[in-house]
């Protein structure tokens, strides 16, 4: 049992690293299983990367799952029960019953819930609370310390009654997206495929609480646990927070399980691979929100700055530069939309996306839209 950490900086090979490890240890021993485990959005992309790399052109005894496949995997390997995974379509049916349901005992979101879009606002928090592990005992805890604040009060009781509704509701009937993560965890130590595996964990910012459980468990059955991790040097730690953050709870983790924490895998920030053939991108990398005020002499190729007069001409621009390069060759999976508030924006970018006859779709919690 021990942890491995991967870090370097954006485009410094640290998944290339991560996955000819894991290729070459499984042709040394095929009797032994690895797992990598990736974001939803990434388990395609992942798959098709392994097998470009694998010297026989195929994996065996490697497996690209997402949190939400290994969940089914491990469940049905040593049996999960028959309760139904719920979606976000199902959680919002049930959510808006269980709301008419206690509409009177509701305060500042009685009248709300039926305004379009508003239980599906509610059914992310509770997804949220789910996902951090938020009690009602959390929850009231938050009731009381905030009896000064007004509407913030009134929105945490009601949200209260609404989560505990949603959770009576559902009990012994569905499971959440995010309870089969705690129920994951329960079911790690029975499995004989996990026992003595290698677990490699890729293209993660950081973990929730619930996904936390099931790396604790991972940790005291696989025989070793590696994590990639986009760090850069130390002078840059501010611009990670969130990854240092990771990365001290994971060596923490590892400290109270008594688990080995092996040699850190470090990849320089000079020289990344990905921006080898791009100086002006590598530029950018090892410049962007770090201040200093360096200046790059020669022409910026590959970066273009587009100034708009509103979102809507914003987003035009983008749809016109996509079409472009469609002309010229590209393909739709090779083009990404991404911005900071997609909640704001989500409207305005489905709308005219398709107005321009582009295909793609949405993942709100990553503030990206991309193209399939």
């Amino acid at each position: 049992m021990s942890l491995q950490i991967i870090a370097g900086p954006s485009g410094s090979g640290k998944s290339t690293y991560a996955y000819q490890s894991v290729i070459e240890e499984a042709i040394q021993y095929p009797d032994r299983h690895y797992i990598i485990i990736v974001p939803d959005q990434f388990s395609m992309s992942t798959t098709r990367e392994i097998c470009r790399l694998h010297p026989a052109g195929g994996i065996m005894n490697i497996e690209v799952l997402s949190f939400s496949r290994l969940c089914y995997r491990i469940g049905d390997e040593v049996g999960s029960g028959n309760r139904a995974v719920l979606d976000d379509t199902g959680k919002n049916l049930i959510l808006r019953r269980v709301a008419l349901s206690m509409e009177q005992q509701l305060t500042f979101l009685k009248g709300r819930m039926k305004r379009p879009g508003y239980v599906h606002e509610v059914k992310s928090q509770i997804s949220e609370f789910y996902q951090y592990d938020i009690s009602d005992g959390d929850l009231e805890a938050m009731i009381n310390a905030s009896k000064d604040r007004g509407y913030l009060n009134q929105k945490l009781a009601d949200l209260r009654l609404l989560y505990k509704g949603f959770s009576d509701y559902i009990r012994d009937k569905y499971i959440t997206t995010e309870e089969a993560l705690s129920e994951l965890a329960r079911m790690i130590p029975k499995s004989d495929l996990l026992a003595g595996s290698t677990v490699l964990f890729d293209n993660f910012t950081g973990f929730t609480p619930v996904q936390d459980k099931v790396i604790r468990q991972l940790l005291l059955c696989c025989r070793k646990v590696s994590v990639t991790l986009c760090l850069g040097q130390k002078k840059d730690e501010k611009l990670f927070t969130l990854t240092h953050k990771s990365y001290e709870k994971l060596i923490r983790l590892a400290g109270d399980l008594k688990v080995s924490v092996l040699p850190e895998v470090r990849l320089p920030q000079d020289n990344a691979v990905r921006y080898q053939e791009h100086d002006s991108m590598a530029f950018l990398e090892q410049n962007l929100l770090r201040g200093g005020g360096r200046t790059y002499k020669k022409a910026a190729e590959g970066i273009r700055i587009y100034e708009a007069a509103s979102a809507r001409d914003e987003v035009q621009w983008c749809c016109r530069r996509i079409n472009e390069l469609i002309r010229q060759g590209y393909e739709y999976r090779q083009i990404a939309i991404e911005t900071g508030d997609l909640e704001g924006y989500g409207n305005l970018l489905s709308y005219e996306l398709g107005r321009f006859g582009i295909p793609y779709y949405m993942d709100l919690r990553r503030s990206v839209m991309q193209n399939p």
